[in-house]
């Protein structure tokens, strides 16, 4: 079976269009011959819209890293979602601490309160 990627655009036309060729290719995407689901539908591409200047100082760090654009994408991508998994881990359990208990242990860290 082949994979088939459909680009976002297409895909968000679609759901919104009752009609139309953006319509007909995820129908057509959806189904086999028979009219069933097929095993695997992939939505993997990404439009980004760059500065020129941006864009190839963007394929400079990527060479330099040895990774293709896309790669480098993917990396930056990877980084920004466990930065963010990190701070909402952070502030969940900041809404749920004893700012006292924390305060007081933060006192006996400080080297100034040994003084």
């Amino acid at each position: 079976m082949a994979l088939i990627v459909i680009d976002t655009n297409v895909f968000v036309a679609g759901l919104r269009s009752a009609g139309g060729a953006a319509r007909e290719v995820l129908r057509r995407t959806l189904q086999d011959d028979a009219g069933r689901m097929p095993g695997a539908f992939a939505m993997s591409k990404l439009t980004i819209r760059l500065t020129d200047d941006t864009a190839e100082r963007l394929e400079a760090l990527a060479r330099s890293r040895e990774l293709s654009v896309n790669g480098r994408i993917e990396e930056m991508s990877v980084q920004a979602l466990a930065a963010w998994d990190a701070e909402r881990r952070f502030r969940s359990m900041a809404a749920e601490g004893d700012t006292t208990q924390a305060l007081s242990i933060l006192e006996r860290l400080d080297p100034r309160s040994a003084e």
